[in-house]
């Protein structure tokens, strides 16, 4: 297996400083007063929810540290998605090198400029044999991979709980419409569609890459079989996600949520906040989504509550499997 070259390691510091030196200073600024103001409404909104809560009794009991060694199997399971994906593309990798590469990887997408994670991925992907033109390729597919078995899972629970979709709007519409939200609801529309204008060379930038991406995939190269099975798996994982979720509420609240719509709840509000593009990680937006999901069978704080549990173990998770990659010994050359 071929290991790293001083070029390769520096290509992702190479990347992020042409990046960050093409970017005026006056759009930087900007971007992110907004993002910041954005982040601090939805966080006040949240701090606020969870003063009526008992957040800090609930992350010391049981049921939140089995959700947490449950949100630590997922984690650890997640990217051999992946290694599916690679496979579809004719690469049988070395899974346990695959899964530290993934875990290394999206360790560093919280860093700024955005590329470190699909950088780092690209780049150490060549200790397994595979060109780095492949591996972003088949990190595209693993997120279109990703995306439909989510929307799968969404629609399923759509289909299962179609009858409580109009519960979800009316109650809603009874404990939360007045002029106020109102008001709150057109400033944040009008704040959007500022984000929207600020990041327009940054959405911009997205689509050219994954348009890049794209063209480097060659369709008649890939196993339809394999792809068949990284969508099964990856519907799989959202089920396993939506289970940590349960487990969670058992912590907070006796009321009962089928599993079949704690884990559609937990897929939809996982597209939602990906698809948040002015939040890190969909911060807030994902657990926000995912209570007003849950509002048909728990009130909208304790659902809130759920939430807020649910992005602390899956941090803790992410903190916890951070440890192995840097730890454990690259299989030798």
């Amino acid at each position: 297996m071929k290991t790293l070259t001083t070029s390769d390691q520096s290509c992702g510091m190479t990347l992020l400083a042409r990046q960050l030196t093409a970017m005026p200073m006056a759009s930087v600024c900007s971007k992110l007063a907004v993002t910041s103001l954005i982040l601090a409404s939805i966080g006040g909104a949240g701090w606020k929810l969870m003063q009526y809560s008992e957040i800090d009794k609930s992350l010391l009991s049981m049921g939140f540290l089995s959700a947490t060694a449950l949100a630590v199997l997922y984690r650890m399971m997640n990217p051999l998605g992946w290694v599916a994906v690679l496979r579809g593309f004719g690469h049988r990798v070395h899974a346990g090198t695959a899964v530290r590469i993934w875990l290394m990887a999206e360790s560093r997408r919280w860093l700024p400029g955005g590329i470190w994670g699909y950088t780092s991925r690209a780049v150490r992907a060549k200790e397994m044999g595979v060109p780095a033109a492949t591996a972003s390729a088949s990190m595209l597919v693993e997120l279109l991979v990703t995306l439909l078995a989510a929307v799968l899972v969404s629609v399923v629970g759509l289909v299962l709980h179609y009858d409580l979709v109009g519960a979800i709007v009316a109650g809603f519409a009874r404990d939360y419409c007045n002029w106020q939200v109102l008001v709150l609801v057109a400033g944040a529309s009008l704040v959007m569609l500022d984000v929207c204008y600020l990041l327009r060379a940054k959405l911009f930038a997205k689509l050219q890459s994954l348009n890049a991406k794209w063209s480097l995939l060659d369709p008649s190269k890939l196993e339809v079989k394999q792809l068949a099975v990284a969508i099964g798996y990856f519907v799989a994982m959202a089920c396993l996600n939506g289970a940590v979720n349960l487990l969670i509420l058992k912590t907070c609240s006796n009321a009962h949520v089928p599993v079949t719509a704690m884990i559609a709840a937990t897929a939809a509000a996982w597209i939602v906040g990906y698809l948040a593009f002015f939040s890190p990680g969909g911060l807030f937006v994902r657990e926000g989504a995912l209570a007003v999901l849950l509002m048909p069978w728990v009130p909208y704080q304790v659902a809130f509550t759920l939430a807020i549990l649910s992005r602390v173990a899956q941090l803790l998770a992410e903190v916890i499997c951070m440890a192995w990659p840097m730890l454990a010994k690259r299989p030798a050359s």
